[in-house]
């Protein structure tokens, strides 16, 4: 690793001064408007559907997450080579124009592009926390990072009344409005206030390993998701899916050949690493599942609904959002205690036990206020257990080199599965269409008790691989010192996707 000199440097001995503090700031603002941004669509979702009236809703959430996954290794090696700040200021550019497109976008596919676009935000978060860790002096840098954290959390539970009231007062599109101003007064205050890192490393970008990864991904995700309207036997929805696949195939090949491949594939070789990408990416693949059908069963009426809906406006709506995001960081909390006595793997299976729970329950009572703000709690509270164990299964079974890398591959893992949930949920629900209003489809009751049940599966499929397949003899501790701060900082980043 070599360094460069120059008036970007930040000055490393000094401590705290009034541009540090802006700078603190301004970041973790960035950090919000990434954290909560599913959860403002997932809110808009309804109104949406009837603009364009469409089934393929959910790629909305799709293309943004499956962006952000295949993206964040290609943009951390670009950090390492030009400077974190430099890539942090040209995703946010990114996310600026995908905003914008989202915005005005006349057709339901290039609101899809814009949405794709807003997908280049998601590596902000891990950019941001390394370019604090770089030019931050270093006794400053662990209460920024526990600032910058906690600032997450307190914000996930009044956000969801500030989406509700953008929504309802002047539409979905004022949420991508709203996006545009926040980022184009973030972006130059993070140039003005926050230094560049002088660390550069050398490192080779794989840009075919982005290519495959991202188009196999694309292409099986568009199969399935059409699947229904094409015909499951019909040669464009297996043309998709076999091209997807054998895309998948290359990459994989590809991956294990490389020196520097997109993802070390080799990191996760290890079976407690492998088992904290699984169970965190089912964790979070439940969550997007929860967070996409509870506004949908709140808002839709019930004379549209029959045996469900509440006819909640957006505004509404936070009344179950806010207590499922304070559940969620709640959760986290408790992690911090737990594992003082319990190793991060055994609360991650209990996390996603309780999720399992909720989604089962869900499944039979979902149709009135009460019903679905007590199973959100159970539902936020599983997943606050499962979000805040994931860095603690890195850091108990990594060493401490390691940890970056493994992290970073462990987390694509999250943000790739869960990408795939709502086009799953999608397909599920338009196979159960109960009427068509004004070109928008109403989902039978039928469809969200199997999106549910699919929910219910998933988490306590991943709970028994978790206390089974990837058990292991001894069970590494964490250090305490890092149990709370790592509990409850991913927690709090969580608790935006859980809304």
């Amino acid at each position: 690793m070599s360094t460069i000199q120059g008036s970007t440097a930040a000055p490393r001995a000094r401590g705290w001064d009034a541009r540090l503090a802006l700078s603190l700031f301004f970041i973790t603002m960035v950090m919000e408007i990434v954290s909560l941004s599913y959860a403002k669509v997932a809110t808009a979702l309804p109104q949406i559907m009837t603009t364009f009236h469409t089934t393929q809703s959910g790629w909305l959430l799709t293309s943004s997450l499956l962006v952000g996954a295949v993206s964040s290794p290609l943009l951390g090696k670009l950090a390492d080579l030009y400077g974190k700040r430099r890539v942090l200021l040209a995703t946010i550019a990114v996310g600026w124009i995908g905003s914008i497109l989202a915005a005005i976008a006349p057709t339901f596919g290039l609101l899809i592009a814009g949405r794709a676009l807003q997908g280049a935000l998601i590596p902000c978060m891990f950019l941001s926390y390394s370019l604090i860790r770089d030019v931050y002096p270093p006794r400053t840098v662990p209460f920024a990072v526990s600032i910058a954290t906690a600032g997450l959390g307190v914000a996930s539970v009044p956000v969801p009344f500030l989406n509700g009231w953008l929504i309802d007062t002047w539409g979905w599109r004022s949420i991508f409005w709203f996006d545009v101003l926040w980022l184009t007064v973030m972006a130059p205050a993070i140039y003005l206030t926050t230094p560049e890192t002088p660390l550069r490393k050398k490192s080779r970008l794989d840009l075919l390993g982005f290519l495959l990864l991202g188009g196999g991904a694309a292409g099986v995700l568009v199969g399935v998701s059409f699947g229904q309207q094409w015909g499951w036997s019909s040669g464009s929805t297996l043309g998709f899916i076999g091209a997807g696949l054998a895309l998948l195939a290359a990459w994989w090949l590809s991956a294990r050949r490389m020196s520097e491949p997109l993802i070390d594939i080799s990191l996760i070789s290890r079976r407690p690493i492998l088992g904290a990408a699984v169970g965190s990416g089912i964790t979070y693949g439940v969550t997007v599942l929860s967070s996409t059908m509870l506004p949908l069963l709140a808002e839709i009426p019930r004379l549209a609904g029959g045996d469900y809906g509440l006819g909640f406006s957006p505004f509404r709506f936070a009344e179950i959002g806010a207590p499922n995001a304070a559940a969620l960081v709640v959760g986290g909390i408790l992690t911090g205690f737990l594992m003082r006595r319990i190793s991060p793997r055994i609360t991650m299976a209990t996390g996603l036990l309780i999720q399992a729970v909720g989604a089962l329950f869900l499944a039979f009572w979902h149709s009135t206020a009460p019903e679905l703000i007590i199973l959100a709690c159970v539902v936020g509270l599983g997943s606050g257990l499962g979000y805040a164990s994931t860095p603690n299964m890195v850091i108990a079974n990594t060493p401490a080199h390691e940890q970056a890398s493994t992290s970073s591959v462990v987390q694509i893992c999250q943000t790739g599965l869960s990408a795939c949930m709502p086009v799953a949920l999608f397909v599920i629900l338009a196979a159960n269409v109960r009427a068509v209003f004004a070109g928008t489809p109403i989902y039978s009751g039928t469809g969200y008790q199997d999106g549910w049940f699919l929910m219910t599966g998933l988490a306590l499929f991943g709970s028994l691989l978790l206390v089974t397949v990837f058990r292991t003899r001894s069970e590494p501790v964490v250090e305490e010192s890092l149990v709370a701060a790592t509990a409850v900082a991913t927690a709090a980043e969580g608790a935006g996707t859980a809304q």
